[in-house]
């Protein structure tokens, strides 16, 4: 049981998860001047999705799973199906995109919200926005991410070097 809770380790990865969630409950306060009680109880259920989602990913790097997936593969490929699978799914589920966009200060969610919907420099990013949410899209990507790692000379330097390992494969899943 004591090895349980020894091998916890500080990753920065946690103060941005720490800074989303704060962003995102400034978002909710803001959302719920303006929403119904129905669409309030509904935003707040999707939160814990989102919030869950990013306790598993959380789990996945900071709790001993990261420091015995060092030490056993099977471990190791667990964190890979937290990171991969259980972590985006509970994060898309929740649906963050609208109260992260409300923690922004009004000028600046306007700002953005012009630029991104009316510009015509922004209109290639609106074109690769629509093609990336393409459900056939996500699932390509994800599959090539997948083969890629598991090409035997990448996945060595993944695990030779940690910078590659946690910022380049992980955050690829």
């Amino acid at each position: 049981m004591s090895s349980l809770f020894r091998h916890w380790s500080f990753d920065p990865i946690l103060l941005v998860a720490a800074l989303t969630v704060v962003a995102h409950e400034i978002g909710l306060m803001r959302l719920r001047h303006r929403s119904s009680a129905s669409r309030i109880r509904r935003r707040r259920k999707n939160s814990l999705l989102f919030y869950a989602g990013l306790v598993v990913l959380m789990l996945a790097i900071v709790s001993p799973v990261d420091y015995w997936a060092s030490r056993y593969f099977y471990v190791h490929m667990l964190a890979h199906l937290l990171l991969a699978f259980f972590g985006p799914i509970l994060i898309v589920a929740g649906a963050p995109w609208l109260p992260l966009m409300f923690a922004l200060p009004v000028k600046a969610r306007r700002s953005l919200g012009r630029f991104f919907y009316l510009s015509a420099r922004a209109a290639p990013l609106r074109v690769l926005g629509r093609f990336l949410r393409n459900p056939w899209v996500g699932f390509g990507l994800f599959n090539a991410s997948m083969l890629f790692w598991h090409i035997p000379s990448m996945f060595d330097l993944a695990e030779r070097n940690g910078f590659v390992h946690i910022w380049l494969m992980h955050t690829s899943f």
